[in-house]
């Protein structure tokens, strides 16, 4: 009994502790090996122990678009072999509206990612209308930027005007970082990257699903004002509502 006591008041140090040399560590070691990724999953594991805990805020990921303008092969969204499709305005006016109404001030960050985000023709008014369903919260693009430079100055200033962050995932393809982050702060929009630099280009493992089962982590179905059967994964850090027609 006293061993359970000792380990409990420990748990939250060696979590932290973990975390650390985690972040450190993941840096360091080359993606192709082995470690990385046993250092990986353990990660992941680490946080599905966190998603038990109680969570007083919220964030929720919004995918915008199915479909991506590249085709990466192991794409975790399956961006590569789905048809075109948007999340439709009215749907997502519908949707985060009643979300807002019981949630609005307890959400922390609203993350807008796809397949392509940038590529849905309503995007400008889709952030205005985030802004004002969210007024308190972080509201992030996910974004792989081959389109950033693309974006019409229309584009810029509600980002600039909703204090959205674009947080780009660099990767190993031709972009041009700079002129994005020049970009960006002509528009005073604060950009992030993947790897916190932009130098480090993101690598895929191409790692098989369990068609069988057995796989981490469970999601459940719920429908939304709008009619639409989503998943919602119940996790700590973000509960992502498909909801597409």
């Amino acid at each position: 009994m006293r061993n359970k006591k000792i380990t409990t008041a420990n748990r939250g140090i060696m979590i932290q502790a973990l975390k650390k040399m985690h972040s450190v560590l993941i840096e360091v070691i080359p993606e192709s090996s082995r470690c990385y990724r046993y250092l990986y999953f353990l990660g992941l594991r680490v946080s599905a122990r966190e998603r038990l805990k109680k969570r007083h805020v919220l964030e929720l990921c919004v995918p915008l678009a199915r479909h991506c303008n590249l085709n990466c092969r192991g794409c975790s969204a399956f961006s590569p072999i789905s048809a075109p499709h948007f999340y439709e305005l009215k749907n997502l006016k519908k949707d985060l509206g009643h979300i807002s109404k019981v949630v609005a001030h307890k959400v922390d960050c609203l993350y807008l990612n796809g397949g392509e985000p940038l590529l849905h023709p309503d995007l400008t008014k889709i952030i205005y209308f985030c802004r004002e369903c969210f007024p308190t919260g972080l509201i992030k693009i996910f974004t792989n930027g081959t389109l950033l430079l693309r974006q019409e100055e229309n584009f810029w200033k509600a980002c600039r005007d909703c204090k959205i962050i674009l947080w780009i995932t660099h990767y190993p393809i031709s972009i041009q970082i700079d002129k994005i982050r020049q970009r960006a702060r002509s528009y005073g929009v604060e950009v992030l990257w993947a790897d916190f630099s932009g130098n480090k280009p993101k690598t895929m493992w191409k790692i098989p699903y369990h068609l069988g089962g057995g796989a981490e982590p469970g999601a459940v179905f719920p429908v939304m004002p709008s009619g639409k059967s989503m998943p919602a994964y119940t996790g700590r850090k973000a509960i992502p509502l498909w909801a597409f027609e």
